[in-house]
């Protein structure tokens, strides 16, 4: 017979917390002392019979005895026997939860299930075994009165297990600045502190190429003009001026620079220009960024015997019209075939229609011969020939220029032989998903714009991102794509050919270039790995090689010019265990090892409602947090080793380390957790698992960077810390600051003078509210969240556009947006009254991509949407102008 009844067991446990005025004489919450528990138990003494409401009751309670046995819920509590009672019992029991990772100041642990023996446990024993258990949720307990809080919650911190490993936090290399001898003339474009930091190195450097005759190094400048110098000379001088015709600004100008290696006193220049009849002596009468008639040319030039180019000789080889001034391509260079490659963008034109056909030549790359069948230069009326292999070649109705199509913006490419065949690896720019590194062969079909990275987008408006594999047929997916949390447009890089860096030898080098990450990639024999090489704070737009093979950056902003080098350090290697690191109790991984301090954050990075994390950190060999002024971030030194834990629900999931090495380098690491929860294993490049039915994202080490991009640990604000703490080997609650200080591990670096004071009393510094907090003004508690959600990327200087930091909310009403990846062109950052067509609301509650945010986010979150939301509808009208 089925249940006719189910009985629901409370079992309700006091909160962890409490009214005592003054800490007591050990230190302990009244709290942590002897369990209160009740006992509320609802039975069916005169109650009618549960099926009465929904048919009529067992005709026969005598014959349900006989039927199911007796009954497992036990006597009833008024010493009655209930015959009828045949039914397994509900159960909700509620056990203390400590402070910590569920509740920040402790509560209770809600724990429902049904007490019917399932999975071989013991049927009505009062219990629920883990078979039993439907759902596990917590009610958390208010903050402790002011009067529990101890004046620290530490005295003293015991000698650490966890040390920093040694070695760097990279991976071997650095750069060095380059040509540091060379003085670079003043360019009348060039304004410091404007469109360059200093303007002393070469303004906008786009190529940097060395002859094989007269080993003289050239440098193409984004606006127009070409530098030379002698090896190992000292002054630079101008090649070739041709700003009178190119456009430059964001993306256009002069775009790459080729040397002939068959024919060294011929050169190929690309670059981008309006239509001849709209150009003035002034220049180019369009401008960056408008809709126009505009071209992109690769020409070619006659070198002079003084290493001058001649621009008199220009002689037009490709003259390709496109719509706008971006998405421009990489440009001319040569392969190692001795064939000019030429990597062409979509346009610009949104959406794009040429990248796939083939009677166009954007979005392409293109394969020409600049020379006859003998080797010897084609006559300059005649600027190429089509090699008889190119894959398009006998296609009736194609361009027989096509080496490969299917790319937006190919920015930097290099050529190279793979198993015998010629090979382009590019970078190719993403709209808003993701950035790819692409290996493209001849024929090859790399899928824009139905296809970026791993995504199909639907067409027509080749926004909206889905998740479906149809687009992918017949194109080639790229080797290596990382997602626009991570960075934000790709530098397509080089395969390092020299001698230096030795364990690079064969790798291919690329950068982001708003983060300045430079990544590699190495065949692992079933795939490509990416790994982290070093980080740099320059917007690296090109790559370059000297005669021997030792690879350059070039610095978009500030002109520098830099070159990889090693470094006496090797790359650091944590434990394969996370048992094994000294960070946690080698008993149980779990728990953290000796030495270290919890800590928790007042407004915390928000992933799903049921994903959980836990905080503690290190400070080693004498390492502080240090307040830079009163800027309310703090910075740490070498020696700092900070450790979290991610769990879903019940289960341990991830735990991640930063460590802070003596260099001033930080390295990233990651440990997954075994099924079994015994122990974590590291790992060592990224991939997407599932948990609880739902993909969880393990990170590469470098997906670390984008939110850490200097080393910043997000949570190390003044804001952030000034708050109470639980210390469990203690037993007391304190305010963390006061307890850091205590310490002798946080302090204040005054500027100017740059000494360090003590932290002021944490009772006159800021603290941002929590996000439950509901005495302190929805605005303030928007404000934090968007703080330490956002604006780690979307703030001056971040790889996210716009500012989101906490002081600039109120300049966020009727906002344009920076990215029009809405179709709604009323669409504002924050429209009062109006979530629906308010952005940040938007790209928190959308589960599509592009829309999604944000950075490095597991699950969709429900607490700070809801925030904005309420914020939005009531008060934003009043706290922030149009």
């Amino acid at each position: 017979m089925g249940r006719t009844r189910l009985f629901p067991v409370i079992v309700l446990v006091a909160a962890c917390g409490g009214g005592s005025t003054s800490p007591p004489a050990d230190g302990r919450p009244p709290s942590d002392g002897a369990v209160d528990a009740t006992v509320d138990a609802t039975v069916d003494a005169g109650l009618p019979d549960a099926e009465a409401t929904d048919g009529p009751p067992d005709a026969s309670a005598t014959a349900d005895a006989a039927t199911d046995g007796p009954a497992t819920d036990g006597p009833a509590t008024d010493g009655a026997t209930d015959a009828a009672v045949d039914a397994p019992t509900a159960l909700e029991l509620a056990a203390p939860e400590a402070p910590g990772r569920h509740c920040r100041y402790g509560g209770q642990r809600i724990v429902r299930g049904v007490d019917d023996g399932a999975g071989g446990a013991t049927a009505g024993d009062g219990a629920l075994a883990p078979s039993e258990i439907d759902s596990v949720g917590y009610t958390c307990g208010p903050p402790p009165a002011a009067g529990m809080l101890w004046p620290t919650g530490l005295d003293s911190v015991p000698a650490s297990t966890c040390q920093v490993p040694s070695g760097t936090g990279l991976r071997g290399v650095t750069t060095a600045p380059a040509f540091t001898q060379v003085v670079f003339p003043p360019d009348p474009d060039c304004h410091a502190g404007i469109n360059d930091v200093s303007c002393t190195d070469a303004f906008r450097p786009m190529a940097l190429r060395q002859s094989p005759t007269t080993r003289r190094f050239y440098v193409a400048q984004q606006n127009g003009r070409v530098l030379t110098f002698p090896e190992g000379g000292t002054a630079a001088t101008v090649a070739l001026d041709l700003s009178t015709k190119v456009i430059w600004g964001y993306e256009p100008g002069l775009t790459q620079f080729a040397i002939d290696p068959r024919a060294p006193d011929r050169v190929y220049v690309t670059y981008i220009t309006c239509p001849a009849s709209t150009i003035g002596v002034g220049g180019p009468s369009c401008v960056d960024g408008e809709q126009a008639d505009v071209r992109t040319v690769v020409a070619g030039f006659r070198v002079l015997a003084d290493g001058t180019i001649d621009p008199a000789s220009e002689w037009l080889v490709f003259d390709i019209a496109h719509a706008r001034t971006e998405h421009n391509g990489g440009g001319a260079q040569f392969g190692p075939d001795g064939l000019l490659y030429v990597g062409v963008g979509d346009g610009g034109l949104f959406p794009a229609v040429a990248p796939r056909r083939l009677d166009s030549l954007l979005g392409k790359i293109l394969r020409v011969d600049v020379h006859a069948a003998d080797g010897s230069p084609l006559p300059t009326a005649t600027p190429y020939r089509i090699p008889a292999d190119n894959p398009h070649v006998a296609t009736p109705g194609a361009r027989g220029e096509i080496f490969a199509r299917g790319v937006r913006n190919p920015w930097r490419f290099d050529v190279s032989l793979d198993e015998g065949r010629p090979a382009v690896w590019l970078g190719d720019v993403g709209l808003v998903t993701s950035e790819e590194i692409n290996l493209a062969h001849a024929g090859d079909d790399l899928g824009w714009p139905d296809v970026e990275g791993p995504y199909c987008r639907s067409n027509p408006d080749q926004v909206t991102v889905t998740t479906g594999t149809a687009c992918l047929a017949g194109t080639t997916p790229p080797v290596a794509w990382y997602r626009q949390a991570e960075g934000v447009s790709v530098t397509g890089g080089m395969v390092y050919r020299g001698q230096a860096l030795s364990g690079l030898r064969g790798t291919y080098l690329y950068a982001d270039f708003t983060t300045g990450n430079i990544s590699s990639l190495t065949w692992q024999g079933s795939g490509w790995t990416r790994n982290l090489v070093v980080r740099t704070s320059g917007a690296i737009g090109s790559f370059a090689t000297d005669l021997s093979g030792e690879l350059y950056t070039l610095d978009w902003w500030s002109g520098a010019i830099a070159k990889l080098v090693p470094t006496a350090a090797t790359p650091a290697q944590p434990a394969p265990l996370l048992s094994q690191t000294g960070c946690v109790d080698a008993a149980d991984p779990h728990v953290p090892g000796p030495g270290a301090i919890r800590y928790a954050v007042n407004a915390p990075l928000l992933d799903g409602d049921d994903v959980y994390k836990e905080r503690w950190m290190y400070l080693t060999n004498g390492a502080q947090l240090l307040e830079w002024s009163d800027t309310g971030v703090y910075n740490a030194t070498p020696g700092t080793i900070a450790v979290k834990n991610f769990d879903v629900g019940e289960r341990r999931v991830e735990t991640r380390i930063m460590y802070l090495h003596s260099d001033w380098t930080w390295s990233f690491w990651t440990y997954q957790w075994r099924a079994d929860g015994s122990d974590a294993v590291r790992v060592d490049s990224g991939r997407t698992d599932s948990v609880d039915g739902q993909p969880w994202r393990i990170p590469e080490r470098g997906e670390c960077q984008l939110c850490h991009d200097d080393g910043r640990l997000l949570g190390m604000r003044v804001e952030q810390l000034n708050g109470p703490m639980y210390y469990p080997s203690t037993g007391r609650w304190a305010n963390q600051l006061d307890t850091l200080r205590a310490l002798g591990k946080a302090a204040r670096l005054t500027v100017p003078g740059f000494s360090v004071v003590p932290v002021p009393p944490t009772a006159t510094l800021p603290r941002w509210p929590e996000y439950d907090d509901t005495a302190a003004p929805v605005g303030e508690r928007v404000g934090a969240f968007l703080t330490s959600n956002c604006a780690h990327c979307h703030r001056p200087a971040g790889a996210g556009r716009g500012n989101f930091t906490m002081f600039d909310r109120t300049s966020l009403c009727q906002q344009a947006l920076a990215a029009d990846i809405f179709d709604d062109p009323t669409m504002r950052v924050v429209v009062p009254g109006d979530p629906a067509r308010s952005m940040v609301w938007r790209r928190l509650v959308e589960d599509t991509l592009p829309y999604r945010m944000a950075a490095g986010r597991q699950r969709r979150e429900h607490t700070g949407s809801a925030l904005v939301a309420a914020w939005i509808t009531t008060t934003a009208a009043t706290e922030c102008a149009p």
